[in-house]
């Protein structure tokens, strides 16, 4: 079987940190292509890859490429809808950095064109791949019937400027902000986990005061977030006796190390996890995937579980490994469909329709 061809618009750090090192490590994948509109001299897909075809726009791969089977969309939020549907006519699969699109509505659309034109979405929730979500996943059954799951992705950057980190992820635009950076995926871990809750509350601020206008709420032009907390209730419907909740948590005025990642409480015990799962640090420090050590999380990054009969234990991490994602790609498979995307772009608007209210809103089943 020859090796599905893919290509990639956009050659930022996604592209180039979660995607690209994936795809060369698999015998089945292979690169034919690259859009890049603006390259720089450090930032070159065509010197970076001199073997893979290098387009300027969209436009200009659609109307030269013949043989691309699969393209990936790394671009900013804003542009998800678009570049996707343009590639779902195409009859393209798609593959889509997270999230899907910055509207459920869109999401839905999408959904329903590749289901006429008989293509498919995967959409890159990687984090499904971490080590510490793997880990909690086969903790989970251990503390016993679940009473509260919190769930942080938490950093500490104080700097106030209105952009701080040189990205389009903090500019002052609707898809921007934390919540749709690091919150997607914690909410899609958590709806993969449990399916979708039944009530939900929010809060989304800008805490540094990066938004153009003070004044600025969710989903006004000009706020960007820095901070969301929401609480996921979730009923007592079978299989489950009791209720719980789940918050999920991200801040990056977090002033501690390490930080909190999981905290696990059932009636039988709890586990505790500190520390990010350390692929995107290895990709980052220049590690390539399947090497020895490779989303292996050391001994001392281990979580602790307590249990009712006074156990303590440290807990073996799982291995991380967002190779798994492609490994569906290459079997023609579904890694991440798009209809569970469309939950999660969901859980993100009723946070923000939460915190604008200030209440508690009920989900429709």
């Amino acid at each position: 079987m020859s090796p599905r061809k893919i290509a990639i618009i956009g050659y930022g750090f996604s592209a180039k940190i979660f995607h690209i090192p994936f795809i060369q490590h698999n015998p089945n994948l292979t690169i034919s292509a690259i859009i890049q509109r603006n390259p720089t001299p450090g930032n070159d897909a065509a010197k970076d890859h001199p073997d893979v075809k290098v387009y300027r726009s969209v436009e200009e791969f659609y109307k030269s490429d013949g043989e691309s089977k699969v393209v990936v969309i790394t671009t900013s939020n804003d542009t998800h809808f678009r570049y996707c549907k343009e590639a779902i006519e195409k009859g393209k699969d798609v593959i889509v950095e997270k999230p899907l699109t910055i509207r459920s509505a869109d999401a839905e659309e999408l959904v329903n064109l590749a289901r006429k034109k008989g293509v498919g979405i995967n959409v890159y929730q990687n984090r499904r791949f971490d080590s510490d979500f793997l880990t909690l996943a086969k903790v989970l059954p251990r503390v016993g019937e679940l009473v509260s799951l919190e769930t942080h992705y938490d950093r500490y950057r104080p700097d106030t400027t209105p952009n701080p980190s040189k990205s389009w992820k903090s500019v002052q635009a609707l898809g921007n902000g934390t919540l749709f950076d690091l919150g997607v995926h914690l909410l899609d871990q958590v709806v993969y986990l449990f399916g979708m809750p039944q009530r939900i509350f929010g809060d989304v601020r800008d805490e540094r005061g990066c938004s153009v206008t003070p004044s600025a709420i969710w989903g006004q032009e000009g706020f960007v977030d820095d901070f969301f907390t929401a609480t996921l209730y979730y009923t007592s419907t079978p299989p489950r006796k009791k209720p719980f909740t789940v918050r999920v948590e991200a801040s990056t005025l977090s002033c501690q190390t390490p930080q909190l990642r999981f905290l696990l409480r059932g009636v039988d015990g709890s586990w505790i996890k500190h520390n990010l799962d350390t692929q995107e640090a290895q990709l980052m420090s220049g590690r390539i995937p399947g090497t020895e050590g490779f989303g292996v999380e050391e001994e001392e990054h281990f979580g602790k579980l307590e249990l009712k009969d006074g156990s303590v234990e440290r807990t073996v991490a799982e291995v991380g490994d967002y190779g798994k994602f492609y490994e569906k790609i290459a079997e023609g498979g579904v890694a991440v469909p798009a209809e569970e995307a469309v939950r999660v772009i969901r859980l993100v608007e009723l946070i923000g329709e939460s915190s604008r209210l200030g209440k508690v809103l009920d989900i429709a089943a």
